[in-house]
């Protein structure tokens, strides 16, 4: 009985780390969306306390 939990606890741990490998995609899938919207606040706080311009900050598309 004890083999079979570990076995399985295994096999979970496993999916999981594959599961992680690809963020945008699969169960635990983080939206675009929201890395894009987090990205561009950034920049322009980036903007506002720096005072450089926009087109002088990489931003992330999310397309890989």
């Amino acid at each position: 009985m004890s083999l079979f939990v570990c076995v399985r606890l295994f096999a979970c741990a496993i999916s999981l780390i594959l599961e992680l490998d690809d963020p945008f995609a699969g169960l635990f899938g983080i939206a675009s969306s929201i890395l894009r919207t987090f990205t561009a606040v950034l920049v322009r706080s980036r903007v506002a306390l720096v005072g450089h311009s926009a087109d002088a900050i990489p931003v992330l598309d999310g397309e890989n």
